[in-house]
């Protein structure tokens, strides 16, 4: 009867066939495709070695992905030049036209290659996102080629030895036969300008621009960045230099970020619509502190309809320097962080007080000095401030007379949230008990520890 019933249990000769089919392989190839897009090419290039059917599959996937990576590193007999090319040949067999290329490539990088495998990428004329960055010896003027060829893209990246160009007719009534007329998102990130309207000019042919990005971190050619585009909402901007002029004019703007170092030629319009800025500075030491303070509370004054407004350290810094900081009313800000890891809090105080609808701060890295009395008054008589969320908290004496201090005071607080990324489960525990142990004026408070 055991013998019968081990039998009745051993899979049968079918079921262990169905156990080892490959399913994956089965799949519709337009399935297959769509996956293999999430890889990179030479990823989704070692797959052809699986079976006949996966032989040619990549050739089909609407994306091309090539970085060089380490491949100077890594001894191969070919260069990475000569594989690129090989991969063109085999991907232009089919008819399936390129939707998306990117290139990145920085070591042995040869302009004259480049061009050619762009050029192939745009010709057919589908080619929707290009994502190009590389390290030349000379910079590199690709724009003629992306003028003349690429009006579908909807997501252009470039960075490194690229020079910006534009012809000069873009900037008149033909610009309609030149440029991106689909262009959504545009980076430039650490590319040349031919000249001080280059950027201005570039903008000028991208007519439904909503997603821009900027990195600049030379000065040697003074550029304007003259941005004023009607159907803006995203702007990333960041500078590690002073050599600049700046005019932002983006009626439909919601969400800016600014990082480095602010220039003195900066004028703002047209900004009312903005509901998420993040402000961080990088403090040009060899400039009066005062001079460039006011020049960074002249920035943050015009955000004064924001939601939601990111400072860091350096910023706040500026800002307890600054003689002439006078916000006027920030009407909608309900969310506001900063970084302290300085004891520059009071020129927060200007802002705090012209804020009477805040209801969270999220703070960081909290030092506790007797000279932040003024802010700690302003927190604990807050009757807007529901939530403090503390970021960073690694159970430091400081921080603890931080948050005592609130919670013993605040007579409205609702919640108040911690985070820490340095204490272990057991370190979380002991310091949540802690905190519990302390006396709170709001009864309602509670006490997270995330």
């Amino acid at each position: 009867m055991a013998e019968s019933t081990s039998k009745q249990q051993e899979p049968s000769e079918a079921e262990e066939t169905t156990v080892l089919e490959d399913r994956i392989s089965n799949l519709p190839e337009p399935l297959l495709c769509y996956i293999l897009s999430f890889l990179t090419t030479k990823e989704a290039l070692a797959t052809s070695i699986l079976s006949s059917r996966w032989k040619t599959l990549w050739t089909l996937v609407p994306i091309l992905d090539l970085d060089d990576g380490n491949h100077h590193q890594n001894g191969y007999r070919f260069s990475f030049a000569d594989i690129v090319s090989r991969v063109w040949v085999l991907r232009n067999a089919n008819p399936f036209p390129l939707q998306k290329f990117r290139l990145h490539w920085h070591y042995h990088c040869n302009s004259i290659d480049v061009d050619t495998w762009v050029r192939t990428a745009i010709s057919r004329g589908f080619l929707q996102e290009l994502d190009l960055e590389v390290s030349l010896h000379q910079p590199f003027n690709l724009t003629s080629t992306l003028f003349n060829y690429a009006k579908p893209l909807v997501v252009l990246k470039l960075g490194g030895s690229i020079v910006i160009n534009p012809p000069s007719s873009s900037s008149s009534s033909s610009s309609s036969s030149l440029g991106f007329p689909a262009l959504k998102v545009l980076h430039l990130h650490s590319v040349d300008y031919a000249n001080h309207d280059s950027f201005w000019r570039f903008l000028t042919c991208c007519p439904v621009l909503q997603d821009l990005s900027v990195e600049s971190f030379s000065g040697n050619c003074p550029c304007n960045f003259k941005i004023i585009v009607p159907t803006l909402k995203i702007l990333h901007l960041h500078f590690l230099h002073l050599s600049y002029e700046l005019e932002i004019n983006t009626p439909a703007l919601e969400h800016i970020h600014f990082k480095g170092q602010l220039s003195k030629d900066v004028l703002l319009k047209n900004l009312s619509n903005v509901v998420d800025a993040v402000v961080i500075e990088s403090l040009y030491f060899s400039l009066d502190l005062e001079e460039y303070g006011n020049r960074v509370g002249g920035f943050i004054k015009a955000l004064s309809n924001v939601k939601s407004l990111h400072l860091d350290s350096f910023t706040t810094h500026c800002l307890y320097n600054a003689s002439e900081f006078d916000p006027p009313i920030f009407h909608n800000l309900a969310l506001l962080k900063f970084d302290d890891g300085t004891s520059f809090w009071h020129g927060l105080l200007p802002l705090l007080r012209q804020s009477p609808n805040l209801e969270a701060l999220l703070l960081q890295k909290v030092c506790y000095h007797e000279e932040k009395t003024s802010i700690f008054e302003w927190i604990v008589m807050s009757s807007r401030l529901k939530t403090i969320y503390f970021e960073g908290f690694d159970g430091s004496m400081d921080e603890l007379k931080f948050v005592r201090h609130v919670l013993k005071e605040a007579s409205f607080l609702e919640t108040m949230k911690i985070s820490s990324s340095c204490l272990n489960s057991e370190e979380k525990l002991h310091v949540l008990q802690e905190l519990l142990m302390f006396p709170k004026k709001s009864r309602t408070c509670q006490i997270a520890f995330i």
